[in-house]
């Protein structure tokens, strides 16, 4: 199998990042001494794979088509070839989500490639954790535009042993490129105390991003000084009505409500709920 390269992402940054690694990979390609290409149908085909869920984040995959293409499709003497893949599928109650078995297939699909060497995603962090170790064992790079579960790179932040257990050779082959939870939770307790903000509940969408930046919020906000009235509290997110719950946040008669989460898990259903109870 051929031995793997590094590097790029996703939408802000997308853009100049992937053109650094189409430019970087063929540089390395090409001045690495004794590099073993292994069976390839085309050695000079660079195959690179996304898996985001779609359609939700197909401006994602356009951006990194729209990258590759401002490259002419090629990386030095090589020529790359996008593959992009979809890790979400459609459930019961009609939302579209990830899925883990689809993930770990893409992911499989991409490291039984030897034309391919790198994996541009996963969008969501519970995704990742499936991901990283099937690509580490193969040495591929991986780039996630989304990822901000701590515990993929920081240790002593997610449960234990984590990030070595992703990285079952011991080598790190898994990048991001937005600030983790650690940062956002934060920085968001430490705006919640400059606009004025004396008490908060805090509210998360029971997911591994939503509580995980909750609990960081809520811990941060007490450090501060800030009266947690309530919370981390999961909503449920497959209700359909939250006027109970807006009730019964409203009676504790907080300043700022905090929500963990993406907004496809009712995050403004919930806004509403508490505009109409306030």
């Amino acid at each position: 199998m051929r031995n793997r390269s590094f590097s790029f992402t996703a939408l802000e940054v997308v853009i100049p990042v992937v053109l650094a690694l189409a430019l970087g990979l063929g540089l390395f390609v090409t001045l690495t001494p004794g590099l073993g290409l292994g069976k390839s149908a085309d050695p000079q085909l660079v195959r690179i794979y996304s898996s985001v869920p779609q359609p939700s984040y197909d401006s994602m995959v356009h951006g990194i088509q729209m990258a590759i293409d401002e490259a002419n499709g090629r990386a030095g003497d090589f020529r790359i070839e996008y593959v992009p893949l979809n890790d979400a599928v459609k459930r019961a109650d009609g939302s579209i989500k990830w899925d883990a078995d689809v993930e770990l297939a893409n992911a499989r699909r991409a490291a039984e490639d030897p034309d391919a060497m790198a994996y541009i995603g996963t969008y969501n962090s519970g995704a990742a954790k499936i991901s990283i170790p099937v690509l580490n064992r193969v040495h591929m790079a991986m780039i996630s535009p989304g990822n901000t579960y701590p515990g993929l790179t920081k240790p002593g932040t997610g449960t234990a042993g984590e990030p070595w257990i992703y990285f079952p050779l011991g080598v790190r082959n898994y990048f991001r490129v937005v600030p983790a939870d650690d940062l956002q939770g934060s920085a968001a307790a430490a705006y919640a105390k400059q606009i004025g903000a004396k008490s908060v509940y805090v509210l998360d969408d029971t997911e591994l991003y939503g509580h995980g930046i909750a609990v960081i919020f809520a811990q941060t906000a007490k450090d501060l000084g800030l009266e947690v009235k309530g919370g981390p509290e999961g909503i449920d997110v497959r209700a359909t009505d939250y006027s109970a719950l807006a009730s019964k946040i409203v009676a504790t008669q907080p300043n700022l409500v905090y929500f963990g989460g993406i907004s496809d898990n009712h995050a403004g259903q919930v806004q509403r709920a508490l505009r109409q109870a306030w």
